[in-house]
């Protein structure tokens, strides 16, 4: 089964909130391994000029594949994994994470 047309454009969601917390960037940036002191010390991240630890760049797709999770479940939808090939994401930042 193809994926439903139908459902292109569609609106998916409210999706509950995601907070990102110090913890969390932290033990994304160990398993990426992300060096720079920015993603574990607020004083380092401060003195880069951040308000707080950052998050790698990569961090987005936490956030990301736990909302398409319920795009890409919906029989609605049909996606079939066995099927699917990710070829390329992007993302869009307006400021840090």
């Amino acid at each position: 089964m193809a994926i439903n047309a139908d459902a292109a454009g569609r609106s998916f969601g409210p999706f509950e909130a995601y907070e990102v917390t110090r913890l969390k960037i932290a033990e994304f940036a160990r398993a990426v391994d992300a060096r720079s002191g920015a993603h574990f010390d607020p004083a380092i991240a401060k003195a880069e000029g951040y308000d707080d630890v950052v998050a790698p760049i990569t961090f987005a797709a936490v956030i990301s594949q736990i909302h398409e999770f319920n795009v890409v479940t919906s029989p609605e939808v049909g996606v079939d994994f066995s099927k699917v090939v990710h070829a390329s994401e992007s993302f869009e930042y307006v400021r840090p994470i």
